[in-house]
């Protein structure tokens, strides 16, 4: 998996429990459940691209016809939340790559793979 070096302290996630993520001791506002949900579904797929259509999929049992606008929105939350300096910031922690996102993590920053 690619790690993000942005000069920040890294991003930490957690998954088994409540899904709650930090950076440098310091937990992170993940927004509402859906938001929480879509970065779920990107930790245990880190490292790889998660298509829109699959988070569709994972946050939404019937997905409404704003579906895909909410999965912008979630992941817009979710950016916001983990990285620091925003748009400005060229390290990407969360990643548009093609039809999807990657949340790039390196070994050891998610519990699940520790």
């Amino acid at each position: 998996m690619p790690e993000v070096s942005d000069g920040a302290p890294p991003v930490w996630v957690q998954l088994l429990g409540p899904v709650r993520a930090r950076r440098g001791g310091r937990q992170l506002s993940l927004g509402p459940r859906q938001q929480q949900l879509v970065l779920a579904v990107l930790a245990l797929r880190a490292g790889t691209v998660v298509s829109r259509e699959e988070l569709v999929d994972a946050v939404w049992d019937r997905a409404p016809g704003s579906a895909v606008n909410g999965v912008h929105k979630y992941v817009h939350g979710l950016r916001n939340a983990l990285e620091p300096g925003g748009r400005s910031n060229p390290a990407r922690v969360l990643a548009s790559v093609g039809g999807g996102y990657e949340l790039r993590l390196a070994p050891g920053q998610l519990d699940a793979a520790v």
